[in-house]
Parts: structure tokens; C-alpha cells; sequence
């Protein structure tokens, strides 16, 4: 850029108002118009390039001062950076990133199907079995026969888990497909066992499969002590409807249904598939 040719000055000249605006103001007037045309002495129109960069390689280098930051290589050819008089050296991560596949947990994202039947979907978004407490329902899968015998036993299936101080309140349908009849009255004995020290309130009414009659009922109070249903009909089905408070007192254990035939028979006493019991805590 060229500058204004300057007046020639005299030795002992002073350096007057006039002098300075005629020196100095036109210079600065052609600065604020000049243009870069990239002609020799005129600078670049444009920049060109930037093909390559050097940076020191160190393991902690010098502070670039303040307000200013420095680019450098960490030996061992990772990139760093420093900002700052106190800035601390920092190396900039080269690790090869790898998002995480999506999961279940994920919001929006489609869950995993459940691998069972008995799986729900919870509250994280992921299928689960439910361990569900304070209700029991329990079916019979197959037929459970007793025969010659009158000594109560733990039915296979209606069976469970009863807690310190709780009650629960039972409700069972049970379908008889056989059951011996005579001369005299054959029948059911039933009971609970419970833990010890608990007790019970415990009804059984047997009725045809129309629940149209009572053959006969019985009441019991005493956990392990049997409950007898008179029956003297070899006719089936038959339906036992059973209703029971079961109050647990302060040890947790086991309630388990008990029956046997009420007097010895060779024929069988059947409770049949699809016989159920429905418990609640309350």
C-alpha cells in the first residue's frame, strides 16, 4: 500500500496544526478507502489456503497467556489444548464412541416381548413376572383321589404362604367327580392346617352340580380338627362350597387345605380338574 509522498521539513521547522493535518490526514483518509486488489505491495484480495499446521509436541507446554489458547501434541500423538495463564493442559479425547444399543428402559422406545405368558409389562418398561402378594387364585390342573383312608392330608394343590398376625378370607368351589356311598353315611372330612397358635372359621355345604340342594353342611372353629360332611350319594358331580377365616397369629408359616373320606371306602373320593380356590388378605 502506498503511502502519500511527506512535505520536507527544515531543521528547527515547528511542527504546527496545519503541518499534522497535511502530513498525516491524507494517509489516514486513503486507509479508510483502500481496497486489497492483491497487487505487489497491495495485499491479498483473499486468503489463501490453509493446507498445514504445526503443533508443538509436549507433554505439558507453556501457558499461552491470557485470553489466548494453545494448540498442541501430546507425546504420543494425541491432541491437546491449553487456555490461559493458569489453564490447565488438556488432551482431546481420539476414543472411537459407540452408542449403546437401545433397551427397554429407554422412553418411547418398543420393549422386548415377554418371554412367558405370565409376564406384565412394569412401570420401567420391561416384562416381568409380578410377585403379587395379598391374593391367592389357585386351580386344580388334574383330578386328586383318596380311597380307604380316613386320615386328613394336604391337598396338592390349595396351598399358601400366610404371615404373622394376618387373616385371610378363603373361598372354594371343589368338584367332586366320585364319591362312595352306603349304607352309611360316607362323606368328606375337611380342615385347614395352620401355624400354631392360629385359628379358623370354617363352613362346608355340599350341594348337587346345580347348586339346587344341600345334601349337608358343617362348621368348625379349631385349625387340624375335622370338618364333617355327611353325604350318602353316589350320585355325581357334586359340588363342596367351602368358606373359611383363617387368623394367623404371630408365627408365619403354611395354610394348607386337608380332606380324607369320612369313613374307610375302597371306592374313590375324587376332587376334580378345575376345582379352585380364590384367598385374600384382609
Amino acid at each position: 500500500m502506498p503511502w502519500t509522498a511527506l512535505s520536507s521539513l527544515a531543521t528547527g521547522d515547528l511542527i504546527t496544526e496545519t503541518i499534522w493535518d497535511n502530513q498525516i490526514e491524507g494517509n489516514l483518509n486513503f486507509l479508510s478507502t483502500h481496497t486489497h486488489t492483491g497487487a505487489a505491495g497491495m495485499g491479498s484480495s483473499s486468503l489463501g489456503a490453509l493446507v498445514l499446521a504445526d503443533f508443538t509436541t509436549a507433554a505439558a507446554p507453556a501457558a499461552p497467556g491470557a485470553s489466548l489458547g494453545r494448540f498442541y501434541v501430546v507425546t504420543g500423538d494425541r491432541p491437546g489444548f491449553r487456555a490461559g495463564v493458569a489453564g490447565a493442559a488438556e488432551e482431546l479425547s481420539v476414543t472411537t464412541h459407540t452408542t449403546p444399543a437401545m433397551t427397554a428402559t429407554v422412553a418411547g422406545h418398543v420393549p422386548t416381548p415377554p418371554n412367558v405368558a405370565t409376564q406384565f409389562l412394569n412401570g420401567q418398561g420391561v416384562y416381568s413376572t409380578p410377585a403379587i402378594t395379598g391374593h391367592q387364585i389357585i386351580r386344580k390342573t388334574i383330578n386328586e383321589t383318596i380311597n380307604n383312608s380316613v386320615t386328613l392330608q394336604d391337598d396338592n394343590d390349595f396351598t399358601f404362604a400366610i404371615g404373622s398376625n394376618e387373616t385371610w378370607l378363603v373361598q372354594m368351589v371343589i368338584y367332586i367327580s366320585a364319591i362312595a356311598g352306603g349304607a352309611a353315611p360316607d362323606g368328606i372330612r375337611i380342615t385347614w392346617h395352620l401355624p400354631a397358635g392360629a385359628s379358623m372359621l370354617l363352613m362346608g355345604l355340599l350341594d348337587d352340580a346345580d347348586f339346587r340342594a344341600v345334601f349337608d353342611r358343617d362348621f368348625g372353629t379349631t385349625p387340624g380338627t375335622a370338618v364333617v360332611i355327611d353325604a350318602n350319594q353316589t350320585a355325581a358331580p357334586l359340588i363342596l362350597r367351602v368358606h373359611a377365616v383363617l387368623r394367623n397369629a404371630g408365627t408365619a408359616g403354611t395354610a394348607t387345605f386337608q380332606w380324607a373320606q369320612n369313613l374307610i371306602n375302597a371306592s374313590d373320593l375324587t376332587f376334580a380338574i378345575d376345582s379352585f380356590m380364590v384367598a385374600h388378605r384382609v
